[in-house]
């Protein structure tokens, strides 16, 4: 009879220890979890900013800026742009200067609400 109440406590004790396991590794997983929602939502939030501010005419005019090099009616674009090292100490010629773009040229339909 002490035989049977000795596996009967060993089997019991096992199945406990087991729902005990069970319990601590979907404990981190929840914990991951959180962790991993705390980071989506600072992740949507900084991208809800970004859409106000794409929703903005400042926005809107400065990614057509950015995106395709325009510019409004009557500025001018200038271009930086390092130099090259000479190579010989016989080449004199002056440096290359890039062209500027003008609004009134291939993307003055980019301003068409101005």
């Amino acid at each position: 009879m002490i035989a049977v109440l000795l596996i009967a406590s060993a089997l019991f004790a096992t199945s406990v220890y087991e729902r005990y396991k069970k319990e601590r590794e979907t404990a981190e997983k929840h914990a991951e979890r959180l962790i991993e929602l705390d980071r989506l939502k600072a992740h949507a939030a900084a991208l809800e900013a970004d859409v106000e501010y794409m929703e903005s005419n400042r926005g809107i005019e400065e990614e057509i800026r950015d995106r395709f090099d325009a510019v409004k009616k009557g500025e001018q674009a200038v271009v930086v742009m390092n130099e090259a090292p000479v190579t010989s100490s016989t080449t004199s010629a002056a440096p290359v200067l890039p062209e500027v773009v003008s609004a009134e040229g291939a993307f003055s339909w980019l301003f068409f609400w101005r």
